[in-house]
């Protein structure tokens, strides 16, 4: 797949949107952007994907990021918190990838928070932490998975983080 204007990104108008923030770098979201649009660009992915370019994605991944002030959608725990936890080997990561050499954890994972059709799309996608996004899956009603789970899922990080402050 070659770089078309499909497949650009004003990293400019990224740095307005995240302006000041100090726990997201413009270039993670371009990467993470461009990543995932292009995978919804090709196989069963495709017919589901609402954005028209990888801009646009970028642009709602960005808002969506400052939006949820950094934090998971369901467990509002931050990225900074679970990357932390993460380089302390309090939580482990997920390898992806055909050489393995990919992670999941790391980074905030779209969320399609209807399921009947799951779209991407801004109106359909939020935030979500790898942990809270890999237990709900298509199992919990997003309501629900906030309700009932998210909140053990957010006292488990503070109990971690706790663990960690102790050290």
């Amino acid at each position: 797949m070659g770089r078309t204007a499909k497949h650009v990104i004003d990293q400019e108008r990224i740095e307005s949107i995240i302006s000041g923030r100090t726990d997201i770098a413009v270039e993670t979201i371009c990467n993470i952007a461009l990543a995932k649009y292009k995978s919804l660009c090709t196989g069963d992915l495709k017919e589901k994907n609402k954005f028209e370019s990888v801009q646009e994605l970028a642009e709602w991944w960005a808002s969506a990021f400052v939006q949820q002030d950094g934090k998971c959608c369901y467990c509002k725990t931050s990225l900074k918190l679970i990357q932390k936890l993460i380089d302390n080997n309090l939580l482990k990561t997920r390898s992806v990838g055909r050489d393995g050499s990919g992670k999941r954890g790391y980074q905030f994972e779209i969320e399609r928070a209807e399921t009947e059709t799951n779209n991407y799309s801004a109106a359909n996608c939020k935030l979500a932490c790898y942990y809270c996004n890999n237990d709900k899956s298509y199992i919990f009603p997003a309501d629900d998975y906030e309700k009932f789970m998210a909140k053990a899922k957010r006292e488990y990080f503070d109990y971690l983080f706790k663990q960690l402050s102790n050290d």
